[in-house]
């Protein structure tokens, strides 16, 4: 019993040294990571920094940096899809260090299905531990590495959303007209009851039960939707085969460990994964309206039940589960 209880005390003294790896208290400091360069010519400066921090990362370190994509990945679809940026005024949103902070924990606790650091990531891990600055810059570069993964997820999210949009909400085979017209459609707001209130929920959130079209005269702008006569399933919120089909295709439809080892907390449909979705739908939408549309639908949703975080970014506020529980209308 003394044996076991030492074993699981050393245990837990080398999660807590683990734990600090990659963040140890010195005089080096991550502090002002999250700040991003202004200026235009900072996109393209930004994609050559980072091929070469891919091209230079040793690869004897990579299984961290692998590892600590995965899990990067994980915390924006079920924990946090959006960090702190300059301007930000909402105090729910984790900066980048925390993020990094959380996610590296995870990297340097992990273990197989045995029970055990693998091999090749402890060896990586070692490699990474000290306080010379040739330790320090390559831990850094390991960050770095890590958090370009979270822009690249979000980028690809939002292409998948466009294929399922085209589909879903039958924009396929219309011309221009009456895909803007559509477009313009969805992204109206419905007026939804929740407790204490109300709130302005996006159509596209809605099953859509019927589209009906007036046909108009090409110099008044053609093809309309009818919206008198085109109806919503207005009692379904979030519950449009696209959201489903998104969340499907984007991480089920290929079999990948870290998303069967979370299938419980998908199955839950947290608060965050549905944020993260409709923005991509939004997003997939909004790539078929024009940019006045566009601009103009998001200062109406500014005002509603999810606030952007960005201009294309949607961040679920308290409302939203009340009215997810409650399923009623006004």
């Amino acid at each position: 019993m003394e044996e076991e209880e030492e074993s699981s005390t050393d245990q837990e003294r080398d999660n807590d040294s683990n734990s600090s790896i990659m963040f140890p208290k010195s005089k080096h400091t991550t502090k002002g990571m999250g700040k991003r360069r202004q200026g235009s010519s900072g996109v393209a400066r930004k994609h050559i920094r980072n091929h070469a921090l891919v091209m230079d990362l040793p690869d004897s370190v990579r299984p961290v940096k692998n590892m600590g994509a995965l899990y990067l990945k994980m915390h924006i679809t079920l924990e946090q899809a959006w960090t702190m940026y300059d301007g930000s005024t909402n105090d729910r949103l984790s900066d980048r260090h925390e993020v990094l902070k959380a996610v590296m924990t995870m990297v340097v606790t992990h273990k197989n299905k045995d029970g055990c650091v693998p091999r090749d990531l402890a060896a990586a891990l070692d490699e990474l531990r000290g306080e010379e600055d040739k330790v320090v810059a390559l831990r850094k570069m390991v960050l770095d590495l890590v958090w370009q993964g979270a822009s690249q997820m979000r980028n690809d999210l939002k292409k998948k959303a466009k294929q399922v949009v085209d589909e879903a909400y039958g924009f396929a085979g219309l011309k221009a007209p009456k895909k803007e017209a559509l477009a313009m459609w969805l992204l109206k707001t419905y007026k939804q009851s929740v407790k204490g209130g109300y709130a302005y929920v996006p159509y596209f959130t809605f099953p859509v039960k019927e589209v009906v079209w007036t046909d108009g005269q090409k110099s008044k702008g053609g093809s309309q939707v009818n919206e008198q006569k085109s109806k919503l399933a207005n009692t379904k919120l979030f519950q449009h085969p696209a959201i489903a089909k998104l969340i499907y295709a984007f991480w089920f439809s290929l079999s990948h460990k870290e998303v069967r080892d979370r299938r419980e907390k998908f199955s839950s449909v947290p608060d965050n994964l549905i944020a993260l979705v409709c923005n991509a739908v939004s997003t997939g939408i909004h790539h078929l309206n024009t940019l006045r549309l566009l601009v103009n639908s998001w200062r109406q949703l500014s005002r509603t039940i999810c606030r952007p975080v960005q201009a294309m970014h949607w961040t679920c506020n308290s409302r939203t589960r009340s009215m997810r529980q409650s399923g009623t209308t006004t």
